[in-house]
């Protein structure tokens, strides 16, 4: 099957990668003319480890990844919001 995905973030392109694993013809659209990091975090809750341990991905994760036990979403002027 061909699929276009629209975004070349870590939501697009790893889609693109299981896609192409399970024999997919994926083309990633991107309107920037280059890939940069962004420096944010990624949060992955328990479940989404649990699926991406049956494509073989969830132990890169936890051997780079750290456990968050709480968080807090802030805005602009540092308020807590949640």
């Amino acid at each position: 099957m061909k699929i276009a995905i629209v975004g070349a973030g870590i939501g697009g392109l790893t889609a693109a990668a299981l896609l192409c694993e399970q024999g997919h013809e994926v083309k990633v659209f991107e309107k920037n003319s280059t890939i940069t990091e962004v420096g944010a975090g990624i949060g992955i809750g328990g479940n989404v480890i649990d699926k991406l341990g049956k494509h073989d991905l969830a132990k890169g994760i936890k051997n780079i990844g750290q456990v968050i036990n709480v968080m807090e979403i802030l805005d602009d002027k540092d308020n807590v919001l949640s």
